[in-house]
This record gives C-alpha cells, sequence and structure tokens, in this order.
C-alpha cells in the first residue's frame, strides 16, 4: 500500500471515529471520547499520537476487553 493510500484510510478511519456515538458514562464511553480527544475530526489517526506519547487506543482496547469484548486486530493492506 502507498502512503498516499495508507494516510486515505486513516483519515476515513478519523471520520468514521469522530461520528460515532458513545454512551453518556462508562468505562468504554471514556476511552472512546479519549480517542475522539486524540484524533479530532479531521486530524489522521496516523499523526494523532507522538512517538513515547500515551496512546489512548490501548485504553480503549483495555476498557473492552476488561467488559468482557474481545478486542481483534487485524492488518489491511489495501485493495
Amino acid at each position: 500500500m502507498s502512503q498516499d493510500e495508507l494516510n486515505l484510510w486513516a483519515d476515513l478511519a478519523s471520520r468514521v471515529l469522530s461520528n460515532t456515538p458513545s454512551a453518556d458514562h462508562g468505562s468504554i464511553a471514556d476511552a472512546v471520547d479519549a480517542v475522539k480527544e486524540a484524533a479530532p475530526d479531521g486530524q489522521s489517526l496516523l499523526g494523532a499520537f507522538a512517538l513515547g506519547a500515551h496512546d489512548p487506543t490501548a485504553d480503549l482496547a483495555a476498557a473492552c476487553e476488561a467488559a468482557g469484548f474481545a478486542v481483534v486486530m487485524s492488518g489491511f493492506v489495501g485493495g
């Protein structure tokens, strides 16, 4: 996958995330809100986190697992 295609997919993911409503309370809702704050609408998820900085997606995965939801990630190579 080219860098341009990767950037476009990350931009799409950011837009989808920003338009996804979350519940009013709870550990998962709080973690989703933290990811939304780190990558606001229009900002790519690829550029949202500085190297060495805290990654709020790890908190989201932990909150989901703690609530009994399996977190599954898979690579995507475009197409």
